[in-house]
């Protein structure tokens, strides 16, 4: 998971959306803070009144749309959601 948001850092920069400061900040200030007491499926599970299926429901098309500019070919299915 490290070298996928390294990635996904050197992507930010290399297309000038962020600069590497803005990135540090955004993680060590934001993701950092929350993820360093609970994971992602945790954090997305407490984000919505139904947990992470609800999540899904109200946020997975608008996530896809934000991330398939980023070429993650994957897409959000229930059979992972569940495993969620």
């Amino acid at each position: 998971m490290q070298y996928a948001l390294l990635a996904e850092a050197f992507r930010l920069v290399d297309d000038d959306i962020a600069s590497p400061q803005d990135v540090d900040v955004a993680v060590s200030q934001g993701l950092g803070l929350r993820w360093s007491f609970m994971g992602p499926f945790q954090t997305i599970d407490l984000n919505a009144p139904g947990g992470v299926k609800d999540y899904f429901q109200r946020y997975g098309k608008a996530i896809s749309r934000v991330i398939k500019p980023m070429n993650n070919k994957r897409a959000w299915t229930p059979k992972t959601v569940k495993k969620i």
